[in-house]
């Protein structure tokens, strides 16, 4: 497998509240589902909110 190829496996990220503050339940989902977070307990690294923000 390419590094590339490696590296699409271990990323997995998703816009959970968009421009008009709408919550996306489906992409939180999902995203729980790819990185089997739910399997995780309270022993998982880190999750993280990146973004702008504004008033």
């Amino acid at each position: 497998m390419s590094a590339r190829g490696q590296e699409e496996q271990d990323f997995c990220g998703t816009q959970l509240i968009d421009g008009n503050g709408v919550f996306n339940v489906e992409g939180l989902e999902n995203f729980m589902r790819a990185t089997k977070m739910s399997e995780c307990g309270a022993t998982y690294a880190s999750v993280a909110i990146l973004g702008p923000q504004s008033s």
